[in-house]
């Protein structure tokens, strides 16, 4: 057996972009010292976690508005909504307010509007060009 030590996140990483970019985050701070390699990689790793959660929600927030497109307002929905995210509350001050969401039969008759009877989103109409 070599010397060479792996670990969980040498085999299959798909954030080693991100733990590069990361390490040299943390090497220009001139508080921090030696930076051991997996450090990045978790910290990298975390951030992932994180940012599928924070966006896990904003899309939950998203559609409970019966909205196709995430933006802003639903992103700002979703740290105001979850006690998680309240320390980006700074972030989003400048967004406007979400409006409170849409009755709920009226959502399901427009998200029903949208799928074929398998459930599967309708594909949209493509509009003749006039020549």
């Amino acid at each position: 057996m070599s010397g060479h030590q792996t670990t969980a996140f040498s085999h299959n990483n798909k954030n080693a972009n991100l733990a590069a970019r990361i390490k040299r985050m943390m090497q220009k701070d001139e508080e921090v010292g030696k930076i051991v390699k997996t450090t990045p990689l978790v910290m990298a790793k975390a951030l992932e976690l994180f940012l599928t959660k924070l966006f896990k929600a904003t899309a939950d927030t998203a559609l409970a508005h019966g909205a196709r497109i995430i933006n802003p307002v639903h992103l700002k929905g979703a740290i105001s909504d979850n006690d998680e995210f309240d320390f980006l509350e700074d972030v989003v001050k400048g967004v406007p307010d979400l409006p409170p969401p849409p009755d709920p039969a009226e959502l399901a008759a427009k998200l029903l509007e949208r799928v074929d009877e398998d459930g599967n989103p309708k594909k949209k109409e493509k509009k003749k060009k006039k020549r």
